[in-house]
């Protein structure tokens, strides 16, 4: 069925599929922009090879750059300026979704969450808000101190980014 779904110009996956959205071009004036908003942008190298892949045997789809947040102020400001621009926006988490979500099928930003890791447990309400770049061994660790369990159990160990997706 994967096969199948490869050639077809209705796999969202398929780079020739037909669109009627055109898309903004995420050149060097644009990856200037995005290293004002954050501090780690890179446009070559290691860092946006890793991204172009995940564990769904799909790809490698290249991004122009990748853009890794620390703060939500710094995920909406390149939110807008991509909007602005026209410029896809891929999120990604941990990259070990099976499914291939986290692919920059037509290229732009990969936004990289891991970094946004934020928690605040508010134990009485059993309430959990954290950002996505946690992972769930992690949070499950921090859990137990307090004798609850984040309840979902894949048998990977994603991050709550990718669960959520």
């Amino acid at each position: 069925l994967a096969q199948v779904c490869a050639f077809s110009s209705f796999c969202p996956l398929d780079p020739r599929r037909n669109t009627a959205m055109s898309y903004g071009v995420c050149d060097q004036t644009v990856i200037g922009e995005l290293k004002v908003i954050c501090e780690e942008v890179y446009d070559q190298g290691e860092e946006v090879e890793e991204r172009s892949i995940d564990r769904s045997g799909w790809g490698p789809f290249m991004p122009e750059c990748v853009v890794c947040p620390k703060t939500v102020a710094e995920v909406q400001a390149v939110m807008r300026l991509c909007f602005a621009k026209k410029i896809p926006v891929v999120p990604r988490g941990a990259g070990t979704g099976l499914e291939g979500a986290a692919l920059p099928v037509r290229g732009g930003v990969v936004l990289d969450v891991m970094q946004l890791r934020q928690m605040e447990l508010k134990k009485d309400d059993l309430v959990l808000v954290c950002g996505p770049g946690w992972f769930k061994v992690e949070v499950n660790n921090m859990l137990e101190k307090h004798g609850l369990l984040f309840g979902p159990d894949p048998s990977s160990n994603p991050s709550v980014g990718g669960m959520a997706a």
